[in-house]
């Protein structure tokens, strides 16, 4: 877990950020309006979306193919916010379908 904290911390030293407008602030945190852009995605099942074992595999099929383990061998920035959409399973301990 270690490893992936420093890759991870690596590598968002030189993260580019998706530019955003604010359109309202909170405490603690805000709402944003991204401009449309090109995203890469990835679906997964889990009880724990947030930090169950397949978060971190979904992680990391979006790692590797930006960082060229795809059809045209290309490295492609990473960006900032890694974003999660959840649809929530039926019922408690249910698995959550959300896409990174």
């Amino acid at each position: 877990m270690f490893l992936l904290a420093l890759l991870v911390s690596s590598v968002a030293a030189d993260l580019e950020v998706a530019p955003y407008t604010v359109t309202k602030e909170h405490e603690g945190w805000e709402e944003r309006e991204y401009s449309t852009m090109k995203w890469v995605s990835t679906d997964a099942y889990d009880v724990m979306p947030h930090d169950g074992p397949d978060h971190r595999e979904a992680f990391f099929r979006l790692f590797n193919y930006i960082d060229g383990q795809n059809s045209e061998n290309m490295k492609i920035a990473m960006t900032a916010p890694v974003r999660m959409r959840i649809i929530p399973g039926e019922g408690p301990n249910c698995e959550s379908n959300y896409t990174m």
